[in-house]
């Protein structure tokens, strides 16, 4: 008789972690179908790069995949970018006049897309005032806001979407 409990035992556990398995199952094909393949751009939408990355490869594969973005966006005027990228770190000094040099390929192609109307690149004024950054030291392009997540937030109740 405690054979036949213990089995049976056995028994239900295996199909309780059999039923919890498959049943989580559609969940991983869901979450493995939104890493692999992003999410795809909606005409007449506005997106927001919350800018976290701070080195100069993930700025430029930002800044990248901003342009492959904007390819397939509907923008209805020469003014609107349709893809704002609000900075608010250490990447800004990418930025500065000092570090163009260095930076010069990653500056060039924002400001190119900038005028392209591709892209509006906004800096935080608080992070460069911790930075000691002035308004001189960046270029033209670029707009300078108070405080970066209050400018986020100011986009999203404008319509644009984080991406």
């Amino acid at each position: 008789m405690n054979q036949v409990r213990q089995l049976s035992a056995k028994f239900f556990r295996t199909l309780a972690m059999s039923i919890f398995f498959v049943a989580l199952l559609p969940l991983s094909a869901v979450a493995d179908k939104t890493i692999t393949d992003p999410p795809t751009p909606e005409k007449d939408k506005r997106y927001l790069f919350s800018v976290t990355l701070h080195t100069h490869d993930e700025i430029d594969s930002m800044l990248t995949r901003a342009e492959t973005l904007s390819r397939n966006l509907n923008v209805k005027s020469k003014d609107h970018a349709g893809i704002a990228l609000v900075l608010h770190g250490p990447e800004i000094e990418m930025f500065t006049k000092k570090n163009y040099g260095k930076y010069q390929k990653l500056v060039d192609k924002a400001a190119r897309l900038d005028s392209s109307s591709v892209i509006e690149i906004k800096i935080c004024r608080t992070a460069m005032d911790d930075m000691k950054i002035k308004k001189d030291d960046l270029p033209a392009f670029v707009e300078i806001v108070p405080y970066g997540p209050d400018e986020e937030e100011r986009l999203l109740r404008q319509g644009y979407t984080y991406l």
